[in-house]
């Protein structure tokens, strides 16, 4: 969905059905412009259902939390997948470490909290969690959403990713970790 989102942000009209007559496993996302520049996108998208008691994360303590601005983070998170495809995140008192290897070699990103516009850590907790660099730089590529981008991590629960929109409005990502 964050992909679309992507798309959507290009364009100036988005229409979303859902039609029960033609295939209730798909929503339909058609994405056009007022102008002649811009092509239209028409998106199908899966649908599946689930038991809302299960996906309940609205609210968990976080053990680390850090707020960057969107595109700098966007930008390192490129710089890491050109050299793998799972990111590893080490947090302590000082430092957000994130870390990726492959075939190309590794490279390890050292944030340290008084660079970033927010940091918080659980006192004396070393932080280490895996996920897909991959699923999270799509993500994050939606940088006009906003400015800055909050990451909140707890080893226990999904990774949350939340865009501040204005006027009270926000949008939340959750991206589980790698096991």
């Amino acid at each position: 969905f964050a992909t679309m989102i992507n798309y959507a942000l290009k364009h100036e009209i988005m229409e979303i059905t859902y039609d029960t007559n033609v295939n209730v496993d798909k929503l339909y996302i058609n994405l056009s412009g007022n102008n002649n520049s811009t092509f239209e996108h028409f998106f199908e998208m899966p649908l599946i259902e689930l038991d809302e008691d299960y996906l309940d994360i609205s609210s968990f303590e976080s053990d680390v939390e850090f707020t960057i601005e969107t595109k700098r983070f966007i930008d390192i998170l490129g710089e890491l997948l050109v050299f793998g495809t799972d990111l590893n995140i080490v947090a302590d008192n000082d430092n957000i470490c994130l870390t990726t290897c492959g075939d190309s070699g590794k490279l390890c990103v050292n944030m340290p909290g008084i660079n970033l516009m927010e940091y918080s850590i659980i006192e004396d907790m070393n932080f280490n969690c895996s996920y897909s660099l991959t699923y999270l730089h799509g993500l994050c590529m939606s940088k006009k959403l906003s400015q800055t981008l909050k990451i909140s991590l707890n080893s226990t629960m999904p990774m949350a990713i939340k865009y501040e929109l204005g006027d009270e409005s926000t949008a939340m990502f959750y991206m589980a970790p790698k096991i």
